[in-house]
């Protein structure tokens, strides 16, 4: 018995979803799936932004919709629903983190790191954006 696979003609809507908020090009995305392997070993961090980069990462806003829980508010802000764009981005808690660990890197270690959310979430980082005094 033969089993016929039809292929898939059409982009997997997170794909696009991503393509086309932060206008990540096709050779963007090859990478953005390929780097958490290329990164580490850790099977825990490979995983975690496996989720992150096919948008499954599990946040309030979606459990709220399932009904279990509550309110789809941000656990750190309270503030915006919890989108995982919001939770590793957008949260005024985590631009502070961010800030005083900019502060950090530049006063012990003279390095000033360039990010934006998409090179932040998804790892595309070029290095000639760091300077390093």
């Amino acid at each position: 018995m033969y089993l016929i696979l039809r292929k898939n003609l059409t982009e997997p809507t997170n794909k696009m979803k991503i393509m086309e908020k932060f206008g990540v090009t096709n050779d963007e995305m090859k990478l953005i799936y390929t780097l958490p392997f290329k990164t580490t070993t850790n099977s825990r961090a490979q995983w975690f932004q496996y989720r992150i980069n096919h948008l499954v990462l599990t946040t309030n806003y979606f459990l709220e919709k399932i009904k279990l829980v509550q309110s789809p508010l941000c656990t750190f802000c309270n503030i915006q629903p919890e989108t995982i764009i919001h939770l590793l981005w957008e949260c005024e808690e985590v631009q502070i983190l961010l800030e005083n660990f900019d502060t950090w890197t530049s006063s012990t270690a003279h390095i000033t790191l360039n990010y934006n959310c998409k090179t932040f979430v998804f790892g595309i980082f070029d290095v000639r954006n760091c300077i390093v005094q």
